[in-house]
């Protein structure tokens, strides 16, 4: 009986323990070469990585300014219906340009690029750094509030 107790606790020990692992292990280096444009040809590290949310719910434009002084933005327009993610769509171009831009093919790799570009470059001590963060990132905080607000209110 105690062995299979010892291995029980062996086990919920390795579930916990390599979860925390995985969530503290450094990201190797951002290799963009075989993405879409406009990520293949940003030169790395950029100079300045800004970002903003807007008022219209939580649409998020980020500009990339990259070694060689190219500045390119990555606009996320916000989906009212979506509860786990809200920015299923991305487009290269400003936040009001969305009619006369292309759509990114693939918006949730160009959403996860852009979020890391934001959290290693962007600047922490601008007043809406971290929610603007937020905003893309969905944490699970914001995603129980929206399955909140959708089904009790």
């Amino acid at each position: 009986m105690k062995r299979w107790r010892s291995i029980l606790l062996t086990i919920l020990a390795l579930l916990l323990v390599v979860p925390l692992v995985l969530m503290f292990w450094p990201e190797g280096p951002l290799d963009l070469s075989k993405d879409e444009e406009p990520f293949r040809s940003m030169v790395l590290p950029p100079k300045l990585v800004k970002g903003i949310y807007y008022m219209d719910g939580g649409s998020v434009t980020m500009w990339v300014t990259d070694q060689h002084d190219v500045r390119r933005a990555i606009s996320f327009p916000i989906d009212y219906t979506g509860i786990i993610t809200r920015h299923p769509s991305a487009y290269e171009g400003e936040h009001f340009d969305y009619g006369n831009v292309p759509e990114l093919k693939n918006p949730r790799r160009a959403k996860a690029i852009m979020i890391r570009l934001f959290r290693e470059y962007g600047n922490k001590n601008e007043p809406y750094h971290q929610a603007t963060l937020d905003m893309l990132s969905e944490p699970l905080t914001a995603i129980g509030g929206d399955l909140y607000s959708h089904f009790f209110e």
